[in-house]
């Protein structure tokens, strides 16, 4: 029997992308990757904003230490 479940969307990284965000503190690796589940889902992630300066449909993923924000940008 197969599984009426929907499939997650595939994750296409660009250039460095995953070794760049591999390279950031465990937390925001965590929180990325959460936020990063939840869209392969189909859900809306926890903190992000659209980037309409960059174009439409593109968004920021994001979320902050005490020394830096952490950053991933997706469309």
């Amino acid at each position: 029997m197969e599984s009426s479940a929907p499939k997650d969307a595939l994750i296409a990284w660009e250039g460095d992308s995953k070794e760049v965000i591999s390279s950031f503190p465990d937390a925001a690796k965590f929180n990325l990757g959460f936020d990063l589940r939840l869209l392969q889902q189909g859900q809306q992630p926890t903190d992000y904003r659209p980037m309409s300066s960059i174009g439409p449909g593109v968004f920021e993923l994001r979320d902050q230490d005490e020394r830096a924000w952490y950053r991933v940008i997706y469309l």
